[in-house]
């Protein structure tokens, strides 16, 4: 499952438990992964 999809569908208004749902052979583990990695990304700051 393509990371894209997770945040496309978590922009349209779904949970992640619908993700889940949608997505079996995802884990909520990977899921939280994910947005983990994504917050620490936006918390860094920039070099310029």
């Amino acid at each position: 499952v393509p990371v894209r999809a997770l945040f496309e569908n978590l922009r349209d208004g779904a949970s992640i438990e619908d993700f889940l749902s949608w997505f079996p052979g995802v884990q909520r583990e990977q899921v939280e992964a994910v947005l983990d990695y994504e917050l620490e990304s936006l918390t860094v700051p920039m070099i310029r």
